[in-house]
């Protein structure tokens, strides 16, 4: 069922001037062709009360005494907003609306004011007349703009000009404000609990504010001069203003409502529909105070879901039930600033397959203040988790529109057409999250463009110690991995890496994505490299194998069972340490970089969202301090880790360094010494499949590893020195030094191979913490099995003379390197020498580069070759 096909209205009664509709009154709706033009949202089953006919309807009589063509006399502060046409308009109001009336007479067509009133804007679901405004008289009759207009109340002032919102007809107010409680901050105040309580804001001094309140005018002086021809916007592009919102507190959602329509000039909107996303706060119900309110309100009506579907689903059940041509997206707590609608709408009357946004200025919440010095600014791109990164703009000169990579989510307009053309929002997103960084991957690279808008500019509450409501964690996971699989392509495996939930939650899945990936073809949409060279330049990683090393857990080549970790403490200023290795990044997830050359940590810092890098002083620090965290050097193959810049630590090297006790090692940098097992680190290289969830690799046939067609077992013994086994080591993994110890009869798990002959592979027997199969690869590792690059792209051999050949291809066999034992007997832990590919001699007499294979069945050796 589709999210407009299960959604309640307020069953519309007939009011006196104090009888709001019943508590508990309740009526279905339906979406519905409407004579008067785009599919609307009407009512099914409607009964008046007895008295409807007898109640004055709104029509000619009251528009023209309210003055609807009085001359235009308004000084708010810097109107620079608002254009009046010069040509001279009827004086009051038709009573019909002839079919010669203006650019909309294909849409009212003959039909009377009052009919128009009500199927357009529910004036029969509304306790107050429309009188029509005072302050627009030379909008065209019958125009769009002239029709919108009529839709207000009485008492219209410069910062109402709705007119006075949420009374009764002799003025007494719906809202009750709260009794004022003290400051957030004053003893007498647990403020931790509070704005916990509160969702991330003083709630209580929301409940004590007033829903009618004028935010400061933070546009630039450039912008306030500018004039917008209020008629040609509203004749094309009057907008439906889509609110989604589950359980927000009633006094933030109000107050949003009444600054939307006080600050807006009514030509401009057409409807406000909240939608409401199956809320059980009681006054949010189906019937309940906030479907009783919006009688008092405007052109606003409520659609209620009869199941909770998340901010997307609930936000495509707005856009589908909206009639205008423009659409435009608000969270449900913002308060606009004067001119905020007009110069998005210029620019889409300009630019018809642009998406735009505003400039976003903070309410702080734990007072309720204005700030225009924090917020989300023009630019903003995105982090390889998949989430937006933004950044202030600061002052402007120029109005003109600037391109974003990304927007921020809760506040943007579109052309409806054009949204829908593009796919409109992904259906298989759930709750909430990352909706904003697909759509914006989308509208970019299937022909669109995604600009901000300067000098329009919303003041939005963003929450601190508290949420609104929770979201599931395999939701956003979800919602992150489906754009990152549909739109990232080789970048899929870093925004896994980023998003690791997967790896302990081994059932999630992206849901379905052909139709997706249809849309994508049918639209002829750009790849992802094209976004990052064009569209985001100045991205980091924009070249994945120039810049990236490896990717994942650093494990101690000496102390196999230890990684380095952050533990549970990534902040600044912050010691890292080793812990047991667990695979599931997280505090053990990093990133090695060679432009900026940098140990990064995966997780972002848990206040600010800072980057993190280690520094010598195995602190973390703000990767933005390049000096700082810039300077390393990371050899793969001696596996060292150095600093080389020129301060106390250079030529220092990470190093495990033993605690008293039963303590943890810790980690510390100290001089580099190449016969020093304690710096001796392994980090799986990049790119690889080995943080790709399990559907991914099921998808890329990835996940069993090579097929076994009854192999044996088998261990490979050194010829030099028969005491020795090639071994994988305790804890293989991605990336991990193979090495040489002493035998075992019947060999432990790290020295049992089987020999895949028709993969030419030598796979281990043991795997990773996570269960994928290991094969040996070259120069000296273990690689996951499926890793074309390292253990697919060539083939193993083990010939008759006792040689291991790397070869380039089953069909030529040319060998390119012979496996060779190294260093026997130089170290005692964790192996007595090391096994690589090097250059086969020249003569088959170098002992080094001879083996003997043994089958291993029932722990005994039987065969030998």
């Amino acid at each position: 069922m589709k999210p407009s096909e299960h959604c309640h209205f307020v069953n519309p009664t007939h009011w006196t001037d104090e009888s709001p509709p019943s508590l508990f009154s309740r009526g279905a709706i339906h979406a519905i062709p409407s004579q008067y033009g785009p599919p609307s949202i009407q009512r099914k089953g409607t009964t008046l009360g007895t008295n409807a006919e007898a109640d004055p309807v709104p029509g000619a009589k009251a528009l023209s005494s309210s003055g609807f063509g009085i001359p235009f006399s308004w000084n708010r502060r810097s109107p620079g907003h608002i254009s009046l046409l010069e040509e001279p308009s009827a004086a009051g109001s038709p009573s019909r609306l002839s079919k010669d009336s203006g650019s909309y007479r294909e849409f009212v067509k003959d039909f009377r004011i009052d009919e128009v009133l009500e199927t357009e804007y529910g004036q029969r679901r509304k306790a107050q007349h429309y009188v029509g405004s005072t302050f627009y008289p030379n909008l065209t009759p019958g125009s769009r703009g002239w029709l919108n207009a009529l839709a207000v109340f009485d008492k219209q002032e410069p910062n109402r000009l709705h007119g006075l919102l949420g009374t009764t007809r002799n003025g007494t107010p719906l809202w009750t404000e709260f009794p004022r409680p003290p400051p957030l901050e004053s003893p007498q105040v647990d403020r931790e609990a509070e704005l916990k309580e509160g969702g991330g804001f003083y709630r209580r001094l929301s409940n004590a504010l007033p829903l009618d309140r004028e935010a400061p005018d933070s546009r630039d002086p450039v912008c306030r001069s500018i004039s917008y021809n209020l008629q040609k916007l509203s004749d094309t592009l009057d907008v439906s203003i889509v609110i989604a919102f589950y359980n927000e507190p009633m006094s933030t959602l109000l107050r949003t409502i009444h600054s939307i329509l006080n600050s807006t000039p009514p030509p401009l909107i057409r409807e406000v529909i909240l939608v409401n996303d199956y809320s059980d706060d009681i006054a949010l119900l189906p019937g309940g105070f906030l479907d009783q309110y919006t009688a008092y309100l405007p052109k606003t009506s409520v659609v209620h879901l009869d199941e909770r579907s998340g901010i997307v689903s609930a936000r495509l059940a707005g856009i589908q039930a909206a009639s205008s041509p423009v659409i435009v997206v608000l969270d449900s707590h913002v308060e606009v600033n004067i001119g905020w609608l007009e110069p998005q709408l210029d620019r889409l009357w300009r630019s018809p397959e642009s998406i735009v946004f505003p400039q976003i200025d903070s309410i702080i919440p734990t007072d309720f203040s204005f700030s225009n010095t924090s917020g989300i600014g023009c630019w903003l791109s995105f982090n390889w988790d998949v989430q937006e990164r933004s950044t202030l703009t600061g002052a402007v000169s120029s109005p003109e529109a600037i391109e974003s990579p990304v927007h921020a989510g809760g506040l943007l307009a579109f052309r409806k057409d054009f949204f829908l053309r593009i796919g409109g929002y992904d259906n298989g997103f759930s709750f909430w999250g990352a909706e904003n960084v697909e759509l914006s991957f989308r509208t970019w690279m299937c022909g669109g463009r995604l600009e901000c808008i300067p000098c329009a500019r919303v003041y939005h509450l963003f929450r601190e110690g508290g949420v609104g409501y929770a979201t599931p964690p395999e939701a956003l996971w979800k919602n992150r991995m489906r754009t990152a699989s549909i739109w990232m392509d080789d970048y899929y495996e870093l925004a896994a890496a980023n998003n690791p939930y997967h790896l302990d939650h081994k059932s999630v899945t992206i849901g379905n994505v052909e139709e997706m990936e249809a849309l994508k073809k049918k639209l002829n949409c750009k790849n992802f490299q094209w976004f990052l060279d064009v569209v985001d330049p100045k991205h980091e990683f924009r070249r994945l194998g120039e810049t990236i090393l490896g990717l994942g857990h650093i494990k101690s080549e000496n102390r196999r069972d230890l990684c380095l970790d952050v533990m549970n403490n990534p902040a600044k200023g912050s010691s890292v340490g080793l812990f047991h290795c667990h695979g599931l990044l997280g505090n053990q997830g990093f990133i090695l970089t060679k432009k900026p050359s940098q140990l990064r940590l995966l997780l972002a810092e848990k206040d600010s969202h800072e980057t993190l890098c280690v520094t010598p002083q195995a602190t973390m620090e703000s990767c933005d301090t390049t000096l700082e965290t810039a300077q390393y050097e990371f050899d793969y193959d001696t596996g060292t880790i150095r600093w080389t810049g020129e301060d106390e630590w250079k030529d220092t090297c990470m190093q495990v360094e033993p605690a008293t006790g039963n303590e943890l090692p810790l980690v510390k940098w100290k001089p580099c010494d190449k016969a020093n097992p304690d710096q001796k680190w392994s980090w799986p290289p990049f790119p690889s499949s080995r943080y790709l969830p399990e559907e991914e690799k099921r998808h890329r046939g990835l996940l069993q590893g090579p097929k076994l067609m009854g192999e044996p077992r088998v261990l490979i013994k050194s010829k030099e020195d028969p005491s020795l086994c090639v071994d994988a080591l305790p804890h293989p993994d991605h990336g991990t030094r193979l090495g040489a110890t002493a035998c075992k009869p019947g060999g432990s798990v790290s020295q049992r191979f089987f020999i895949i002959g028709n993969t030419g592979q030598i796979m281990l027997d043991a795997k990773t913490i996570s269960g994928d199969a290991l094969c040996i690869g070259y120069p000296d590792r273990v690689f996951l099995c499926e890793d074309e690059k390292r253990t697919r792209n060539f083939s193993v051999e083990i010939r008759q003379n006792g040689l291991v050949v790397w070869t380039d291809s089953p069909e030529t066999r040319q060998a390119k390197a012979c496996l060779t034992l190294v260093d026997a007997h130089k170290f005692s832990s964790p192996s007595q020498g090391f096994v690589r590919f090097e250059a086969c001699a020249k003569t088959a007499d170098d002992a080094s580069q001879l083996w003997i294979v043994k089958e291993i069945q029932n722990g005994t050796d039987v065969t030998s070759s």
